[in-house]
């Protein structure tokens, strides 16, 4: 069923892989400098940089929770396999509620604010779930993780590519996917050996910590405050401009 799954993904990919003429790179620019092209963008962007250290932030404090720590609590707890089975199932319960509403009703319309508001809701989940006295209450509190990481996505995603001009939609999008890459691994070795040191719910604390930390930060950043808004605003000032 997974692999039909990446299948049914090809397809689209088939399906629409003829590239946007404005993002053909020129034949005289290489892979390297393509890359470095791509970075520059995103290190000077003043809505790209800081969205992208949100998703550094999210990667590392918000996947090893149900993946690595909720099992490791459920071990540590006692509460046996089946626990933390629904541990992780809460979380996924979280992810497709969230999902299936902004789908319905699409993101909100400051893509920044909604992205950190979702990072925020994943931190009072994640702080539950260290608290959790009994596996019911670890479920729910999974549940709100999910919720609120699925929050996160969903408009972090309108929120990188609606920043990025269309010549750099494919370098910034890499920049994204390797951004998470690179802060997760480095999480969840550091979060494994917490956990081993000082216990599964010290490093649940932690990524409670860190979630909020930078919650709180892209809320106080005046750029992703204003992310969304500003390109709607352009966009609408673009159609009514005459042809």
């Amino acid at each position: 069923m997974d692999a039909g799954t990446f299948a049914a993904v090809l397809a689209v990919m088939v399906r629409v892989r003829p590239m946007a003429e404005e993002e053909r790179p020129s034949r005289r620019e290489g892979l390297a400098a393509g890359i470095a092209d791509g970075v520059r963008l995103v290190a000077r962007d003043p809505v790209l940089r800081p969205a992208l250290l949100l998703t550094a932030a999210a990667a590392a404090g918000l996947l090893p929770v149900v993946s690595l720590l909720g099992p490791l609590l459920a071990r540590s707890a006692g509460w046996g396999p089946g626990a933390a089975g629904l541990v992780g199932a809460g979380q996924s319960a979280g992810v497709l509620a969230v999902a299936l509403v902004a789908a319905r009703r699409g993101p909100l319309r400051r893509t920044g604010v909604g992205a950190s508001l979702g990072l925020a809701v994943a931190g009072v989940g994640t702080g539950a779930l260290a608290a959790a006295p009994v596996p019911a209450v670890a479920v729910l509190a999974a549940v709100v993780v999910g919720a609120g990481s699925s929050l996160f996505a969903c408009h972090v995603g309108p929120l990188v590519l609606g920043a990025a001009p269309g010549s750099h939609l494919s370098r910034v999008q890499s920049a994204l996917t390797l951004v998470q890459s690179a802060a997760l691994v480095p999480a969840t070795n550091v979060l494994g050996g917490l956990a081993h040191a000082a216990g599964a719910r010290s490093a649940l604390a932690l990524c409670a910590v860190l979630g909020g930390a930078a919650a709180a930060a892209g809320l106080a950043s005046p750029a992703l405050r204003m992310a969304g808004a500003t390109t709607a605003a352009r966009a609408n000032a673009g159609r009514r401009e005459p042809a």
